[in-house]
């Protein structure tokens, strides 16, 4: 589902304004269109790949964030210290962010985006984006951005993203409430995942259905476009089967949770229609003892009383960073 803008809930109009306006030309102008849409104290987060405890709900982790995955980071303070460095980091401009889905009310909104731009390395850094963008009164309050963690370390890298720590297990006084028929299948998925029971999680999909990853850097292979297979690079598949992806969390479970449960706490969701976004942390030791614990929002497209699709954006430099072993 894609919202025109003037006919939109408001909180989709002012994400829509807010993602578009990043691909103002000028820096100047961008930066001052940016402004007009937010509040004075309105936030921008985005994860923080091995340091688990920067990149925390509701945590600012100050002059020692992980830059570019700096957690949550005062909005003015953001706009004005990427009007600085941009020009210096992406010389040709950051390139034009296509929006392919949105959805939301007029409190919340969930923007997919795909965007490029050329690193003064040389290297390309193409992402794919799912801004969670919260509203208060007419303006923007606070922007979530999950995106390929992995490729942006991989184009940007700094020595603060290589600092590893454990944040705390989240508590179940944060889950979310589901409204809707849909929004309760997309909430039935994570106690069969607790309880080691694939079959059960399963049986909330369409036997054609997909789900989507990520595929850190390898670009490529992430398209939403491109249907991968068995031979895709786990656990940063692109578009795979459900059944294939049934298959890779058994065999998961198994080898690298030693048995141990995955426990996946909702902490928001909303819908429209039949999309529904939940953000969602999860926590797991790892038969390698380092913990598993990743943030997440999961656009989920349904048809009918089953799940046709699920996008699942998180912090892939978490993922490959502590699933690999490597230090």
């Amino acid at each position: 589902m894609t919202s025109s803008e003037n006919s939109a809930p408001r909180a989709v109009q002012l994400g829509l304004r807010f993602v578009n306006a990043l691909d103002e030309a000028q820096l100047d102008e961008r930066t001052e269109r940016l402004r007009e849409l937010v509040n004075d104290d309105a936030t921008w987060w985005i994860d923080t790949g091995r340091d688990r405890v920067a990149g925390q709900r509701g945590h600012d982790p100050g002059d020692e964030r992980p830059w570019p995955l700096h957690g949550t980071m005062p909005m003015s303070e953001k706009l004005e210290f990427v009007k600085r460095i941009a020009p210096e980091i992406f010389p040709q401009g950051l390139g034009r962010r296509i929006v392919s889905r949105s959805f939301g009310n007029d409190d919340v909104a969930l923007i997919e985006a795909e965007g490029n731009g050329m690193h003064a390395s040389g290297k390309a850094y193409r992402n794919r984006y799912a801004f969670v963008i919260d509203v208060a009164g007419d303006r923007i309050q606070s922007v979530r951005e999950y995106l390929d963690t992995l490729h942006a370390d991989d184009v940007f890298g700094s020595e603060r993203a290589s600092k590893r720590t454990t944040a705390p297990m989240p508590t179940a006084a944060s889950a979310a409430a589901a409204r809707t028929d849909n929004e309760k299948l997309v909430m039935s998925l994570w106690p069969a995942l607790a309880a080691s029971d694939i079959d059960a999680f399963g049986a909330c999909f369409h036997a054609d259905a997909s789900w989507w990853t990520d595929s850190g850097t390898d670009r490529d292979r992430g398209d939403f476009d491109t249907h991968g297979g068995t031979a895709n690079g786990y656990p940063l598949h692109g578009v795979i089967t459900i059944t294939e992806k049934l298959d890779y969390m058994r065999s998961r479970l198994h080898s690298g949770y030693s048995g141990a449960s995955v426990d996946v706490t909702p902490i928001r969701l909303f819908s429209d229609g039949d999309f529904v976004a939940l953000e969602a942390e999860s926590f797991a030791k790892l038969s390698n003892e380092r913990v598993y614990q990743n943030r997440y929002v999961f656009v989920v497209e349904m048809q009918g009383s089953r799940i046709k699709q699920v996008r699942e954006y998180c912090d892939t430099l978490h993922v490959i960073d502590v699933t690999t072993g490597r230090d």
